[in-house]
């Protein structure tokens, strides 16, 4: 009897957390993890004889739950007090390093390397003279390896790595950052943040190298840039999935072209109604004193955004990319007189205008190796919809 009136009591104290998340207002983007937040299922039979419905239900109250945020926190730090290497979300690695927990869909990824290749045949055929390259992006727990906690079952990226190689090869000219990635961090170079997914800047930097010297470019010298801590209070998305409040934060760096003539940004928003933007640098500060410090880098995850160099080489780049493409761009700007960035994830009308009203002379697919084996926007990747 004893027993059934705690089960019920627990079952009604979940009903009424769920009936709060519900009637609370409602929150799109969660700041705190850098990502946006399920939405309300739609009902339908389909929905609800497949499966499907109770699914999303079931993510929707997970992203909505009261005081989620907190209770994901108090749930961390009692994970790695009971000396978990995990907390399902996130590794507890040495020195503080903190890694996604993150898996590789073959599947999915061999999928999307299709929708590449396929690509790069239409445009191809249409505009025969487009040079095309690929940066794919090792993860971190791949270049860190050392700092992934003892027999941590990371995915097989190197695999994923390889395939990816494999697949477009003949098609574009790829370039795999990770040996010189990892040279770079076992000489001491921090080449991925301790609390986030992404690279740095100077890793970003590294990459660049590798991929200019592949496409016969002349990388920049380091000593063309002037390197400027931007923060020393960013905590990433890592971070936040681990919720230990004792988390040491990380230092963002800039790094700007000395003697480089004005540029100009444009940004046509993800949301906002697709709000467009003109700014003079490709920095917003204003991000520095937000959670999402990470947006500081172009402003953070947009539809497309157009950069005028201030050049006259007649070269124009189109950047078909994820968030890891943020601190890289202000490399390319030492070779091409415009850069178009375009995230597939919020544009999916089609890439036809571009090569329209730009004579685009160099296409670059930059993509984590993660993201590409997870991303379901690719389909979308067509010059016409």
């Amino acid at each position: 009897m004893r027993s059934g009136l705690t089960a019920a009591a627990f079952a009604a104290v979940l009903f009424s957390f769920a009936i709060c998340g519900l009637a609370a207002p409602q929150r799109t983007l969660s700041a705190v993890e850098n990502r946006e937040l399920a939405a309300p299922p739609a009902l339908s039979a389909k929905a609800v004889f497949s499966g499907r419905f109770a699914e999303d239900l079931d993510k929707y109250l997970l992203d909505h739950f009261p005081l989620r945020d907190a209770w994901a926190g108090l749930a961390g730090a009692a994970d790695f007090a009971m000396g978990r290497k995990d907390n399902g979300r996130v590794y507890f690695g040495a020195d503080g390093w903190l890694f996604a927990m993150d898996s590789i869909d073959f599947g999915l990824l061999d999928a999307n390397l299709g929708h590449i290749r396929d690509f790069i045949g239409a445009v191809s055929e249409e505009y025969p003279d487009v040079a095309f390259s690929a940066l794919p992006v090792p993860a971190s727990w791949s270049v860190a390896r050392d700092m992934l906690p003892a027999f941590a079952p990371a995915g097989d990226e190197d695999a994923a790595m390889s395939r990816i190689g494999e697949a477009l090869e003949g098609f574009a000219r790829v370039c795999d950052p990770g040996e010189d990635l990892e040279d770079a961090f076992r000489a001491g170079t921090q080449v991925y943040y301790r609390t986030d997914h992404h690279w740095t800047t100077r890793g970003a930097y590294i990459a660049y190298r590798a991929w200019a010297e592949r496409c016969g470019l002349t990388p920049s010298p380091e000593s063309d840039f002037a390197v400027r801590v931007v923060s020393d209070a960013f905590y990433g998305v890592n971070a936040s999935k681990a919720g230990l409040p004792w988390t040491v934060p990380d230092r963002m760096e800039a790094f700007e072209r000395k003697d480089a003539p004005p540029l100009r940004m444009t940004v046509e928003s993800a949301k906002d109604g697709g709000e467009t933007r003109v700014s003079d640098g490709l920095y917003a500060p204003e991000f520095l004193a937000e959670r999402d410090k990470y947006a500081y880098f172009l402003g953070g995850n947009n539809a497309v955004v157009t950069i005028d160099t201030g050049l006259a080489n007649g070269r124009t780049l189109l950047l078909l990319k994820d968030s890891f493409a943020h601190c890289f761009a202000p490399f390319l700007t030492a070779h091409f007189e415009r850069v178009i960035l375009v995230d597939p994830r919020y544009h999916r009308d089609g890439l036809a205008r571009f090569f329209r009203e730009n004579d685009i002379t160099d296409l670059l697919f930059l993509y984590s190796a993660v993201q590409l084996s997870n991303d379901r926007n690719l389909f979308y990747l067509k010059l016409a919809v």
